[in-house]
């Protein structure tokens, strides 16, 4: 997003704000967003700092460690006037055309140039947040203009954390690389696909060694946080002593419990295919030890699908996906029945040191029929 098309979402702001009757409530000296607005209006010339955004060694987009170096942090350094933010110009890439209210954070592909953005101050953007999640929780959807300001702002872990702390819909909002993403609230077939991919990969693993979860926030690194739609983690008691050196405990996790092994996101209109792909390279990042992600996208719309599963690149960052579908435009139609059955080899699902009982199967059977079957189930 450009800093003119920022100014002019804050000048919308005080428009809609002016024609306001305030005049039966006494002065607030908390600032308002008109304030808010104006603030990062004044600092708009001194955000004079870019950055270039490099495709990572996998081949998906990432952002470059050089770009953010030039972040603040803004938990220690809350003034707007030092504090500069990357963001990018917000030309969607969409596949698919569905819904001119999904967030275009998604659509943002990595590979654009990144423009600085005024920064508030953290009371005055918690203010905003609130305000935001407000309208988040009333009407399952961000509008444009809070969209906007929100993605504006630099935001850590530590900041993400305080701000969706005990909010009753914080599994739908998530942090990637400092910016937050408020996704729309899922209805069907979401839940659905999400219970028949749990179901797949239950009733293959050992459950004696392996926990289901669902619900839980994870630390992908200290500017990006994500609740997958369910995951499986080692058991405690199951856990080799030593320790495996792959296997990494949650950070500040009272329990001492290890991040999941297997991850699972289901994506149906709000999100596009350019936010699953990116949030699955940050799975694998050095601070976890993820294992396997498996992603399935739906086009309500067009009625289409994607299935791909994916695993840790050999050098230890990143995911290295695996599909046999094609994104759009040739996308699989879901009336059409698909005799594709992905075979994930065990050791991928268990890892290192963690004994693969004698009775397991070699390989996870991910049937894609059998995903498409729900889908159809529900939306044909």
């Amino acid at each position: 997003m450009s800093t003119t098309a920022f100014l002019g979402v804050q000048e919308g702001f005080r428009n809609s704000l002016g024609g306001r009757n305030t005049s039966a409530k006494p002065r607030s000296t908390e600032p308002s967003i008109d304030t808010i607005s104006r603030r990062t209006g004044a600092h708009d010339s001194q955000s004079a700092h870019g950055g270039a955004v490099a495709p990572s060694s996998s081949g998906y987009p990432s952002m470059s460690s050089s770009s953010h170096a030039k972040v603040h942090n803004l938990k220690n350094n809350p003034s707007p006037s030092s504090q500069v933010s990357l963001r990018a110009d917000y030309k969607s890439t969409s596949m698919e055309n569905e819904s001119s209210s999904r967030p275009a954070l998604e659509d943002v592909p990595s590979s654009q140039r990144l423009d600085p953005q005024p920064q508030l101050r953290v009371e005055e953007f918690i203010k905003l947040f609130n305000a935001a999640y407000n309208e988040f929780y009333r009407n399952g959807i961000l509008s444009e203009r809070h969209r906007k300001l929100i993605e504006a702002q630099d935001v850590d872990s530590d900041l993400f954390d305080r701000l969706t702390l005990k909010k009753q819909n914080q599994r739908y909002i998530s942090l990637f690389e400092g910016r937050v993403i408020f996704h729309e609230i899922p209805n069907a077939p979401h839940g659905e696909v999400v219970d028949t991919v749990h179901d797949i990969i239950w009733r293959q693993i050992d459950q004696l060694i392996f926990q289901g979860c669902s619900d839980n926030d994870l630390p992908l690194n200290n500017r990006t946080n994500k609740r997958p739609d369910t995951s499986f983690r080692i058991r405690k008691s199951q856990i080799p002593n030593p320790q495996p050196q792959w296997l990494k405990l949650l950070p500040n996790n009272p329990f001492g419990l290890p991040f999941p092994s297997i991850v699972v996101e289901v994506a149906v209109n709000n999100e596009s295919p350019t936010i699953l792909q990116d949030f699955a390279q940050k799975y694998f990042s050095g601070q976890t030890s993820i294992r396997l992600w498996i992603g399935v996208k739906i086009w309500l719309k067009g009625k289409k699908f994607w299935v791909g599963w994916g695993e840790r690149r050999p050098g230890g960052t990143g995911c290295r996906i695996h599909t046999s579908m094609a994104w759009p435009p040739n996308h699989w139609p879901l009336a059409t029945p698909v005799n594709t059955v992905y075979h994930i080899p065990m050791n991928v699902v268990y890892g290192p040191g963690i004994p693969i009982p004698e009775n397991s199967p070699p390989t996870l059977d991910v049937s894609i029929e059998e995903i498409r079957q729900t889908i159809a189930g529900i939306i044909l």
